[in-house]
């Protein structure tokens, strides 16, 4: 598990996505009045991204606009898209979007997790998988360059930072699998827009140990639970019989 990889596997995925959302923002600029064309779109966002990165607009002590804020946006789905879009607009025109003023994310440092309540899963959990596995960097010199240089090769969405920043200073060596094509039936699922688990991940998973891969047609993480095909994946545990191919993803 390399986590250097995975995000720039994000990275990647997400630029592609924001080529669809630049589009339909051109479709739509008689709302959010961003261009008629993707690459005015394009120009009008990054410049927005440009202002908020000299002069940030400071909502309270918890809250800031500021270009991370703008790229957070940038990576958006197209469930998303309309809310995003109604975000920048109202920053665009000197206003302060409704969601946050209602609310602010309260970052706080944190040291692996060892301070979060005991449950199902935390940060702690998270982080020892993480870290432990991982084969990405634990110095948090080499992820910073690692993220710029992501973020001058995917200049809209790139420089994610999701998977390995906690291991910075992680003290024990990572413990890397040796992964081997199996011969037991084995039933793999993936969404071919997410991501959280990108799809790609599923392809390297089930070219790397075998198995049958279904492929759920949407872009929603662990909708596969409320779908009619679920069925599918829950037969692998009664039977043994894998199934392949599509399936019509959430709406």
């Amino acid at each position: 598990m390399d986590s250097d990889a995975m995000n720039a596997s994000l990275d990647e995925l997400t630029e592609k996505n924001f080529a669809g959302f630049v589009s339909w923002l051109a479709r739509h600029d008689t709302e959010y009045h961003f261009g008629t064309t993707a690459e005015t779109v394009r120009k009008t966002l990054f410049d927005l991204r440009d202002q908020l990165d000299r002069e940030p607009i400071v909502v309270d002590k918890e809250t800031v606009l500021d270009r991370e804020w703008v790229t957070d946006l940038l990576r958006s789905w197209p469930a998303s898209w309309a809310q995003s879009a109604r975000d920048l607009a109202t920053v665009s025109e000197g206003g302060i979007p409704q969601s946050e003023r209602k609310s602010a994310s309260q970052n706080q440092a944190t040291t692996f997790g060892f301070e979060d309540p005991r449950g199902r899963f935390n940060s702690l959990q998270y982080n020892a998988v993480m870290c432990n596995d991982g084969t990405g960097g634990r110095d948090f010199e080499k992820m910073w360059a690692d993220k710029q240089a992501r973020t001058r090769t995917y200049p809209a969405t790139g420089g994610h930072l999701e998977f390995g920043i906690y291991c910075a200073g992680w003290p024990w060596p990572a413990q890397e699998w040796k992964l081997a094509k199996g011969k037991s039936p084995l039933q793999l699922s993936g969404h071919t827009g997410e991501d959280t688990t990108p799809y790609s991940w599923a392809v390297a998973m089930r070219d790397t140990v075998g198995g049958t891969l279904l492929t759920i047609e949407d872009d929603v993480h662990g909708s596969l639970s409320s779908l009619p095909c679920a069925a599918k994946a829950v037969d692998f545990f009664r039977t043994g019989r894998t199934t392949g191919g599509t399936c019509p993803g959430a709406q």
